[in-house]
């Protein structure tokens, strides 16, 4: 079954931890990077979700004007 995005994030947040405390990894490169991406991709996932409720907004003020 397909996870959803918020479900894919925790396992991704996890897997840093694991490998950082419970595995004790220390190659910072590759974790670094895993977490740019992450934080990249949540902010994009914010900015997405704010685009989307002002679209649903303009949409709403439009059919207000007709």
């Amino acid at each position: 079954m397909k996870n959803s995005i918020e479900e894919d994030i925790k396992i991704i947040e996890n897997f840093i931890n694991w490998l950082t405390i419970d595995f004790e990894y220390d190659s910072g490169n590759e974790i670094k990077a895993i977490e740019h991406i992450l934080s990249d991709y949540k902010r994009v996932l914010k900015e997405n979700e704010l685009l989307r409720q002002q679209n649903i907004s303009y949409k709403n003020n439009i059919q207000k004007i007709k």
